[in-house]
Parts: structure tokens; sequence; C-alpha cells
């Protein structure tokens, strides 16, 4: 994947979405698409901002090519489900995960000679 157009068609065809309904998602004329592949152009940051939030991603791996600081893609995707949860639900779900975290590195201690 050489450019910016290159992974939103990689990720467009990984996720099984048609370059038509991206192209009406962001409102723009779907050959845009297809001409930021050919030309290695980039769109607009409101525009890239879009495409990586429609295909669950971030700018940086569309511009670059690499992920987020060497977070796993898993990561990434869970925290971007979690974002979109009520800040109740977030709360909660930050409460287990540092309660599990905090167990595991007593555990590590534990286990250190």
């Amino acid at each position: 994947m050489e450019n910016f157009g290159s992974r939103v068609i990689f990720l467009l065809k990984k996720n099984k979405i048609s370059q038509e309904k991206c192209a009406a998602f962001l409102n723009i004329r779907r050959p845009s698409l297809s001409e930021w592949k050919k030309d290695g152009t980039i769109p607009k940051a409101d525009i890239a901002l879009k495409i990586a939030d429609f295909l669950n991603t971030s700018v940086r791996f569309l511009v670059t090519g690499k992920e987020n600081q060497g977070i796993p893609a898993e990561i990434l995707e869970i925290s971007q489900k979690i974002d979109k949860l009520p800040e109740s639900e977030k709360k909660e779900i930050t409460i287990l995960l540092n309660a599990k975290l905090e167990k595991i590195k007593n555990f590590t201690k534990v286990k250190q000679p």
C-alpha cells in the first residue's frame, strides 16, 4: 500500500464496503477515491478525518501506513468502541480495566524472585 488512496481502497475491500457507499457517506464524488490512489494526493483534513472514522482507523495510518505509536490495532479498535459509549459506561469500563491491570501488576511482582 503505497499511498493514502491505496490504503483507503484496501480498507474498503477488507471491510467489504463499496466505493460508492463510502463516497455517499463522505458526500464526495466516487472518482475522488480512485484519484487519490492514482495521483497520490491526500484530501483535506476534514475529509481525511471522516474517512478514518468511517473505516475505523487513524488518519496517521491512512497517510503514513503506520499504526498509532505501536498500539496494536485491536486495542485501538476497542478504544474507539469505548469512546462511542455513554460516559457512565466509559467510567465503568475504566474502573474494571484499572482493577484488572492492578491485579496483573501485583501478580507479576509476587512472581519475580
